[in-house]
């Protein structure tokens, strides 16, 4: 069994609020455990803030998938050929999920959430490059010799590829620094999610102004799909964001409280994030 993780930055959930799992009893008492130390090894890999760029199981011999492959010699034959198989197969379904899913929105408006997403692609492929995106997403947690190509696709015409990119910056961390005077230029990109996502990068390395004032703007975008981004780079700068607890607590407070919109993604979100400072 192969697995690819292309935000192998992230964390499995600990540290990274969501909402489903927020909820469950069982994730809680992760939490608690992990707190208490009370966890084994095995247990433990899913707390850590990062995850494996690639990971390979021998389902068979290890059914809970716990001893990964990958890095052995002797299974990277085995690891080179599952890497090109689902290389192949998400280009033969076309497969659309490096499209943010607000870019549907600010890209083909509204109806880009009602029409049939893979007829438009196959008929226009020029919206969606799979091939410069996913190439784009592969240089993520290659090291920091490929960041001086990421900021060049941080100029890219596709805005995927520029998002793609951007999250490419974001896991470089303090090594992202270079990468500053486009991130400056990003924050007035034409695609909302790369303004709010260059705004994280850059409060991130230390500049909040005004890339944090920006991220708080986003919030009261009228489209929730907008405003759910911005409260994930808020949560995700954690105490950088603390200026910003004034405005966060009015968003939480008056924005829609209705599920038809949606809005109760960001609000709850952020009554989390609150709660950590």
């Amino acid at each position: 069994k192969y697995i690819r993780n292309f935000r192998s930055n992230l964390p499995w959930f600990h540290h990274q609020t969501r909402n489903y799992p927020h909820k469950q009893g069982s994730y809680q008492i992760l939490h608690q455990y992990h707190a208490q130390g009370k966890l084994s090894p095995e247990q433990a890999v899913f707390t850590t803030l990062t995850r494996p760029r690639e990971q390979l199981f021998d389902t068979e011999k290890d059914p809970h998938e716990l001893n990964n492959l990958a890095e052995y010699p002797e299974y990277q034959a085995v690891l080179r050929r599952k890497r090109e198989q689902l290389n192949r197969w998400q280009h033969e379904i076309l497969d659309l999920g490096f499209m943010p899913e607000s870019q549907w929105w600010t890209r083909f408006g509204v109806a880009g959430d009602k029409l049939d997403r893979h007829s438009l692609v196959r008929d226009q492929p020029e919206v969606y490059p799979l091939s410069a995106i996913m190439q784009t997403a592969d240089l993520i947690d290659r090291g920091s010799d490929v960041l001086p190509e990421q900021i060049r696709l941080l100029n890219h015409s596709d805005p995927a590829v520029r998002y793609w990119a951007l999250q490419g910056i974001i896991a470089q961390g303090s090594q992202g620094r270079k990468a500053m005077p486009e991130l400056r230029k990003l924050i007035n990109d034409p695609v909302s999610i790369n303004r709010i996502e260059a705004a994280q990068a850059l409060c991130a390395l230390g500049e909040t102004d005004p890339s944090l004032n920006l991220l708080i703007e986003a919030l009261n975008h009228p489209q929730p799909l907008i405003a759910l981004p911005a409260a994930n780079a808020l949560d995700h700068l954690g105490k950088i964001a603390k200026p910003a607890l004034p405005e966060i607590r009015a968003f939480v407070e008056e924005a829609p409280n209705t599920e038809l919109l949606g809005w109760q993604f960001p609000k709850w979100l952020l009554q989390m994030t609150l709660e950590k400072f």
